[in-house]
């Protein structure tokens, strides 16, 4: 991601001043004003993917406030905004509903309409600006949902969280079609996640992308057992194994095929991590979920050209080399 604003790279009493300026052009024209009388901080960090832009946000205290006099001054109309608090509490208030949001919650900003939000203490956020006809065209006008808070315990929030982190750590490898699709499943598991919270079932032609995301999730909580399989990923999920096979065909990958790489991946990371050199290769693998090491270092070797045990000497040589030189 891109640094918008760094506040460590500036004086302190230039901070504050800079930071409502910048944050005024990233974002939409907005009074905002300095809460408390600690010392300013704030770093933000933006990405174009496909048709969204995503910032990550770490600010202290300020209170922020949408009034007719600057929701004129912006060019955004078309854009609704969803902000993921990672940390810290917010106060907000829009369309007549006010929420405080904890870690872990969602909630949706229609930029159009005055609203004021408050954070009190330095908190972390993901805020995704999205087109409006993504969420309007299913879920009808943002004033049904817009201030309404989607909390963290729900499931369809917690895949929009996870999907939307390892979204940012992948984005930069991503070619423009494939940036372009995954821009799509993040709107479509934003939308899903406010149906849910007004109590509607995930959209139809959402719920293919959104059951192929909880089972991603699923594997992600459960890579390490070996008794990990398809069948179980599809009765994790609710829906039948060829229909989860279907659903992963549409998307060019094979279920058993994904599953294996996935094991195969973490197993390479483990294999470069000091922390797991303790760890014999026959461990190693049956703690990534293969529980026979012949077939692991079969596949490993497929994959990546050279057995684990080589893989793991010469990265671990390399990483002693560099700190030596240093």
């Amino acid at each position: 991601m891109r640094t918008i604003f760094q506040s460590d790279d500036l004086k302190s009493r230039n901070k504050f001043k800079t930071y409502r300026e910048i944050a005024r052009e990233h974002f939409v024209p907005s009074e905002i004003r300095k809460a408390g009388n600690g010392i300013f901080s704030a770093h933000l960090e933006a990405a174009d993917i496909g048709d969204l832009l995503i910032t990550r946000a770490s600010v202290s205290g300020q209170i922020v406030s949408l009034t007719p006099q600057t929701i004129r001054r912006h060019n955004k109309h078309d854009k609704l905004g969803v902000t993921i608090r990672l940390s810290g509490t917010a106060r907000s208030s829009q369309y007549d509903r006010c929420a405080i949001q904890q870690p872990g919650d969602l909630i949706v900003l229609d930029s159009d309409k005055p609203a004021l939000f408050e954070y009190l203490e330095e908190t972390g956020s993901i805020y995704i600006e999205l087109p409006r006809r993504a969420v309007e065209s299913v879920l009808g006008a943002a004033p049904l949902y817009a201030g309404l808070i989607v909390e963290s315990s729900l499931p369809e929030t917690s895949l929009v969280q996870t999907f939307f982190s390892d979204l940012i750590g992948m984005h930069e490898q991503l070619g423009p079609d494939i940036a372009d699709r995954m821009a799509g499943i993040g709107a479509d598991l934003i939308v899903a996640g406010l149906a849910a919270r007004l109590g509607r079932g995930t959209p139809r032609d959402l719920q293919g992308n959104v059951t192929v995301q909880r089972a991603k999730a699923y594997v992600s909580a459960n890579l390490s057992d070996p008794t990990l399989d398809p069948a179980r990923i599809a009765a994790a999920v609710g829906v039948s194994l060829p229909h989860l096979q279907h659903l992963f065909h549409e998307r060019g990958r094979d279920v058993p095929d994904w599953l294996r790489q996935r094991r195969l991946a973490l197993a390479a990371r483990r294999l470069t991590d000091p922390r797991y050199a303790h760890l014999s290769i026959a461990v190693l693998a049956e703690r990534c979920g293969f529980p026979s090491p012949t077939r692991f270092s079969r596949q490993f070797k497929s994959r990546f050209d050279v057995p684990p045990g080589e893989y793991r000497r010469a990265t671990l040589r390399s990483d002693d080399s560099s700190a030596g030189g240093a």
